[in-house]
């Protein structure tokens, strides 16, 4: 099985003069790592396999080798004859006692790292010769330096594996002739210097010293072959298609019959079974279903696809049991339904979910994201909701990940296997009004209004402007009170009267309605002409509603 490299965390002390150098150095080197003007420094893609660097090599030790490769796909393949866009960690073993200024060949072309035209070249890089500094497991360094004469390439010492993070996502073919739904093995070659040299600064010095220096073999790439896509549709603002890197999911369907497969990777050894896994019953996916995300107002855009001439709503899995259980007093919930293609399990699979409770158009702030452990099957979800949420229009997006899945748990990007479901959540109104009305009578304006129900109503404020987009002046001295229980079926009738204006004109009126989580609903202004011969007083309060 593939290894996830670990994150180490320690107190470190100053550094010497010298580790700042390097560190600082390699830094550099690899701060431009994304242009291709950095080809041939710190990593290189092309035609540099290891033959150009040694002609004569036999590559006939292994004391250093590429004992597995991890995978990050940041495009997957969708098809046989696709490509896969990845960005690989590999663990590397030694079974000497320290070798030196290691060396790593991938080829990208389905041909040979060791003979062939197409390979990535990179070395471990950043160095330190600070042992308080040395990081092995995490993949991003820094690596020892042992050379007594220091240069740029990392080193690696005996039965210490050694996790490393290639700079560059490459690209791979998508090969998959067992049609076992996982891409073929790759050819990869490792390289080193037997003996303590300080001429490796950049990638070209890292290459082998001695012809039998190297090893290559085949090496399963951990890339599985998906059916397509399974994208979001939120408004554009939460990052719904790929041109924004949106929230977007590999479906694993062999067949191609509509119903998501486990892959198992025969190839590896032992065999690697991965279940597919998603939410509620039905997922659609490209290319049969969706090309891309399909943004809505309502997050509706990919509920009415055509899968293989089948009508497919895939917000199927997140089911609010009640209005309220998704705001909730103390706190929110919600029942999740989690599938698999072997019908039992969905080990070490967790549910990410964020909700946009302030309103503005995103999940960037805090309090908004959430991630929750999720089994196989049918389950209550409860999670905290912010002091500060107010909103009562809500848009949410749900992703499945599987247990494999070892990147950022974010609202954007592509996951391999998993679902995203996005929704729009509206509660409905505390108060079901039935009218609002003004009557200008000779000594006021009588406000009424009618509802037909009250649900969880704490009480009503009244608002008076000179203009619609005037400034608003609430005329109730205090709440006005509910005339019935909260949690009723059935309304009320009221009455209120405006003696507070003055003037024979026109005002316009808002009924706002106030639930007893404190959360509020204005309703739309309607005008009123007043009577002659009312004398100006002044308002118990002003309020400015934006």
């Amino acid at each position: 099985m593939t290894q996830q490299a670990t994150t180490i965390t320690r107190t470190r002390p100053l550094l010497t003069a010298l580790a700042v150098a390097l560190i600082v150095l390699g830094a550099l080197a690899m701060g431009a790592r994304g242009a291709s003007a950095q080809e041939g420094t710190t990593w290189e893609l092309g035609n540099f396999c290891l033959d150009d660097y040694a002609k004569n090599s036999t590559c006939e030790a292994n004391d250093v080798r590429i004992a597995s490769i991890t995978p990050s796909v940041e495009e997957a393949c969708v098809a046989v004859g696709d490509t896969a866009t990845v960005k690989f960690q590999v663990r590397l073993d030694s079974g000497a006692n320290q070798r030196y200024d290691v060396s790593m060949f991938v080829a990208t072309d389905g041909g040979s790292a060791w003979t062939g035209n197409s390979c990535y070249h990179d070395f471990l890089q950043p160095v330190s010769t600070d042992p308080t500094l040395i990081d092995v497991l995490s993949g991003n360094g820094p690596f020892w330096e042992l050379e007594s004469t220091h240069d740029m390439c990392g080193d690696i010492r005996q039965n210490e594996p050694t996790y490393y993070n290639f700079q560059q996502e490459i690209t791979i073919d998508c090969v998959d002739n067992n049609n076992d739904g996982a891409v073929d093995p790759i050819s990869t070659c490792t390289g080193w210097h037997n003996n303590a040299k300080n001429d490796c600064l950049t990638v070209k010095g890292a290459d082998i010293d001695v012809p039998s220096k190297c090893t290559c073999e085949y090496m399963d790439p951990g890339v599985r072959v998906y059916r397509g896509y399974d994208w979001g549709d939120l408004p554009d603002s939460y990052k719904t298609v790929t041109a924004d890197d949106g929230a977007r999911h590999a479906i694993q369907d062999l067949n191609n019959d509509n119903t998501p497969d486990t892959i198992t990777n025969t190839t590896a050894e032992p065999d690697i079974v991965v279940p597919a896994v998603w939410l509620g019953p039905t997922v659609d996916y490209s290319p049969n279903a969706e090309t891309d995300g399909q943004p809505n107002f309502e997050a509706t855009g990919d509920d009415n696809n055509i899968q293989n001439t089948k009508l497919v709503d895939d917000e199927d899995g997140i089911t609010v049991s009640s209005a309220y259980s998704i705001w909730g007093q103390d706190g929110g919930q919600f029942s999740v339904n989690v599938n698999s293609s072997d019908g039992t399990t969905c080990t070490d699979c967790k549910l990410g979910f964020w909700i946009d409770w302030n309103g503005d158009g995103d999940f960037a702030d805090p309090d908004e994201s959430y991630l929750q452990d999720v089994t196989y099957g049918t389950q209550t979800v409860h999670f905290d909701i912010p002091a500060t949420a107010t909103v009562r229009d809500l848009y949410a997006r749900f992703r499945l990940y599987d247990g494999n899945y070892n990147g950022s748990y974010l609202p954007t990007g592509l996951v391999v296997n998993g679902e995203v479901e996005d929704y729009h959540f509206a509660q409905p109104t505390a108060v079901e009004l039935l009218s609002f009305t003004a009557t200008a009578e000779r000594k006021a304006i009588v406000l009424t209004w009618e509802t037909a129900s009250e649900t969880d109503n704490a009480g009503f404020n009244l608002y008076r402007a000179r203009k619609v987009d005037g400034e608003r002046t609430r005329i109730n001295t205090a709440l006005i009170p509910t005339l019935v229980p909260p949690g009723s079926n059935y309304g009320a009738i009221y009455a209120y009267p405006d003696t507070t204006f003055t003037g024979n004109r026109n005002f316009y009126y808002w009924l706002e309605i106030v639930d007893i989580y404190g959360a509020t609903q204005l309703s739309d202004p309607i005008e009123a002409r007043a009577a002659r011969g009312l004398e100006l007083k002044e308002p118990p309060s002003r309020t400015e509603v934006k």
